[in-house]
């Protein structure tokens, strides 16, 4: 058991409405938020540009692309997250960015709803609704409103709610609330497999481990063959993130004494490692005095 609940006193009606209430009043400054810097022409426009054309596209029915990717792109092919279908029908209502703004601002304010409950059950009324403001105030929540849109808004509210019943340890239920992540991106599926962490430390080991690897295979199976497929250039768009050796001035890489255990205590250019001197030429390498890590720094 994560969090042992003391026994909670009867619930009022008034008690029980005390989440929405808050979700209430958070979706209404959200979106007012939003709409406001839309109004105003703050929005980046960018990544919302590219959404309210993929939701457009499967509002009429068509392969959901951006032209602000490239003639014709299929979003698909950039990151994979087919739940935006969800949005079509309200844009086909209200045929604007405005409404991917609304559905955003209406998914944060709802996480706050399991947020509110579990803190309040767990440190009553009055304290639960002080955490339940310190949740809709915080840098991350209010961060992401301010980034106009981004299709992750729709795992915040699965994440809570499957908090929500691992702490009252509701397995399946907290299963079931993060099993739709795999369609939300191709990294949120890892986040699937955190949730089988969970319950194999909580002794639910059949069921966590079946989640662990089914989150963990499909990421990679997403990232490795769906992604590929569907982008025109038949690679994954963002593999260079996983490039350790690129991006950067400095340059860090684990383990080299585990490979070459006898030059890891020597600090001579000989020692670098071919990925370096391929891309940075006369670099030298400078060990710790453990040797257990090897930092390539450039020559001055």
């Amino acid at each position: 058991m994560l969090i042992d609940f003391a026994p909670a006193p009867a619930r009022t009606r008034e008690t029980r409405a005390v989440p929405y209430a808050v979700a209430a009043i958070a979706f209404a400054g959200y979106a007012a938020w939003s709409l406001q810097r839309l109004r105003t022409f703050d929005a980046s426009g960018f990544d919302l540009g590219i959404f309210e054309q993929a939701v457009r596209s499967y509002a009429h029915g068509h392969w959901p692309v951006s032209d602000l990717l490239g003639p014709g792109a299929p979003t698909l092919g950039d990151h994979f997250h087919p739940i935006l279908a969800l949005l079509a029908p309200f844009y086909l209502l209200w045929p604007s960015p405005a409404c991917l703004l609304v559905a955003q601002a209406f998914l944060f304010a709802l996480s706050a709803v399991p947020v509110t409950r579990c803190a309040s059950r767990v440190l009553g009324t009055r304290r639960g609704l002080v955490v339940a403001a310190g949740y809709v105030l915080s840098w991350g929540l209010l961060s992401a409103v301010n980034f106009d849109f981004h299709e992750v808004c729709f795992a915040v509210p699965m994440v809570a709610f499957a908090a929500e019943h691992l702490l009252h340890q509701r397995w399946r239920a907290a299963v079931w609330c993060a099993l739709p992540l795999v369609l939300v991106k191709e990294d949120l599926p890892m986040t699937l497999a955190a949730v089988g962490v969970v319950l194999v430390l909580n002794r639910q080991r059949r069921l966590g481990w079946a989640v662990v690897v089914f989150g963990g295979a499909t990421s990679v199976l997403l990232v490795t063959v769906v992604l590929p497929a569907l982008n025109p250039a038949g690679a994954y768009a963002h593999s260079g993130g996983f490039n350790p050796f690129g991006g950067s001035i400095v340059k860090c890489r684990c383990c080299w004494p585990w490979w070459h255990p006898r030059r890891s205590r020597r600090c001579d250019r000989r020692c670098c490692c071919w990925r370096c001197r391929r891309c940075c030429g006369g670099w030298s390498r400078r060990t710790t005095a453990t040797g257990a890590w090897a930092t390539t720094t450039a020559r001055s």
